[in-house]
């Protein structure tokens, strides 16, 4: 089986965007999407002036990061080694779109049309039928299929792209990629679309400037904080529950599913396709955002079979408590699972994200039983430590995701401010109100420990997802980050 790949040559590529344009026929992507675009850099100092072009596209990886992270499976690596992408089964998540190392996965969020209308040539494409759903790069599949050329390939003048086998060795890539020196947008998951380093010489750069730039990511922003922080307050609250009986543990299971299925409803009004929500089951071998929802259907099944033996008098069964905690326990870490999986996006990664949602999940879970408990005339103060324990290990962790960048980064600075201010200052102050009065005043307190704990964990959720740089591939005739070193008597407009 063959096992196709692409070589870019820098050398003879002129920037002219014939691919790009090609590409956009071939797929009908809309306005402003672009999965084959050109990027360009200028580098010299007049009158010694050269410019690089590096087309980009999809790398179709030979351990995608992609098909991890898609909850429903729309993903898939074809036998012959294509990255494609089953619109059919898009849920529109973003996940990869975020997981992606090199940026070649785009969202459509809204229907566009090129001149507002769509044209004849639009209708008979399809325009719109990829509208909440992500799009990329499969390689022309169906033309490769029929024995054609990718749509970029055919297209380029100077016959700068070079498809073919990489297994074949009398095959014009494999030929290419043995006599020239060759280097690779990185190494994640093992890209299979090399490029040419003697146009990139020729400009007086190395190697090492061949690079994709970062940027802060924006697929997942508030709406996921608030889902995380849903999903990790209705966990925390199911595994405080494990322990508590009567009128309360009740309350407690009730409160809990009611949590996780409002986190899950918001996940859901974020998807581009909701109606598609099932799918998002499908891929639990793989996505941590499969098993998550697994873990929240079982929470509230547990939680509510709970609930229904604490309301007749009973006492719930310890199995099924025990299944509770188990789901709280996922539902509260799988956000952050979910994040760290993510390859290429480095503040995610590491043990203090999982660790920090399982304190905000726990903190937030007992504050919530410290406030069914004081509403039932309980006067029980381990919830009220624990929550301020909570408030304790924030303050130690948030330096994590805000610490060293808040103060001079806007979009992360209300996050930290709000992680610090509420989930600190007033779940302190209001566990001391509460741990030291009696009566209205001691109720109060324990409603500042929670309204605190639960903003600082929203805030900490936020800080997390702000906080998280990826790659992306910028519009196509951009001047934007392929190279980064600034060398003597030489400009280059770095990202």
């Amino acid at each position: 089986m063959a096992r196709l790949g692409m070589l870019m040559d820098t050398k003879t590529c002129i920037g002219c965007l014939a691919c790009t344009v090609a590409c956009r026929a071939e797929h009908m992507s809309p306005p402003g999407v672009w999965l084959a675009p050109v990027v360009s850099r200028e580098v010299g100092r007049f009158p010694d002036v050269r410019r690089v072009y590096l087309p980009l596209m999809c790398m179709h990886c030979e351990h995608p990061a992609c098909v991890d992270a898609c909850p429903s499976g729309a993903i898939r690596r074809t036998a012959d080694g294509a990255v494609v992408l089953d619109g059919e089964r898009c849920l529109g998540s973003g996940a990869c779109v975020v997981a992606c190392p090199y940026g070649a996965v785009r969202l459509v969020r809204e229907r566009r049309y090129a001149y507002g209308e769509p044209t004849e040539y639009e209708r008979t494409k399809g325009a719109a039928a990829s509208v909440g759903t992500a799009l990329k790069c499969d390689l022309c599949a169906s033309r490769v299929a029929a024995g054609a050329l990718p749509a970029c390939v055919e297209a380029c003048p100077t016959e700068s792209r070079v498809f073919g086998d990489l297994d074949d060795p009398d095959g014009a890539l494999a030929r290419r990629l043995r006599d020239q020196e060759v280097v690779a947008l990185g190494t994640a998951g093992g890209p299979k679309v090399f490029y040419t380093l003697d146009g990139v010489r020729d400009a007086g750069l190395d190697r090492e400037d061949v690079r994709l730039g970062t940027a802060l990511q924006t697929v997942w922003d508030r709406r996921h904080a608030w889902e995380f922080a849903l999903l990790g307050g209705g966990g925390g609250l199911a595994v405080a529950a494990a322990g508590a009986g009567g009128a309360v543990g009740a309350d407690a299971h009730l409160a809990a599913a009611a949590l996780v299925a409002a986190g899950g409803l918001v996940l859901i009004s974020d998807l581009g396709r909701p109606l598609r929500f099932p799918f998002a089951l499908r891929n639990w071998r793989r996505s941590w955002i499969s098993r998550g929802a697994l873990a929240d259907f079982v929470l509230i099944a547990a939680s509510l079979v709970a609930a229904l033996w604490l309301r007749g008098g009973g006492g719930a069964v310890l199995a099924d408590r025990a299944l509770a905690a188990l789901a709280g326990l996922v539902a509260m870490l799988y956000p952050a699972l979910a994040m760290a999986a993510m390859p290429r996006v480095e503040e995610w990664r590491g043990p203090l994200g999982p660790l920090t949602a399982l304190v905000d999940g726990l903190s937030q879970g007992t504050s919530a039983l410290a406030v069914i408990d004081a509403f039932a005339g309980g006067g029980g103060r381990l919830p009220l430590l624990a929550a301020a324990v909570g408030a304790v290990l924030r303050l130690a962790m948030v330096t994590r995701y805000g610490g060293r960048t808040a103060p001079v980064e806007g979009r992360r600075r209300a996050a930290w401010r709000l992680a610090l201010g509420g989930g600190v200052g007033v779940a302190l102050a209001g566990a001391a109100l509460a741990l030291t009065t009696h009566g209205a005043a001691s109720v109060v307190g324990v409603a500042a420990v929670a309204a605190g704990t639960w903003a600082g964990a929203w805030g900490d959720r936020l800080l997390a997802l702000r906080s998280g740089r990826r790659v992306d591939q910028p519009a196509p005739g951009t001047e934007e980050a392929v190279v980064a070193r600034q060398a003597p008597r030489r400009l280059v407009f770095g990202p």
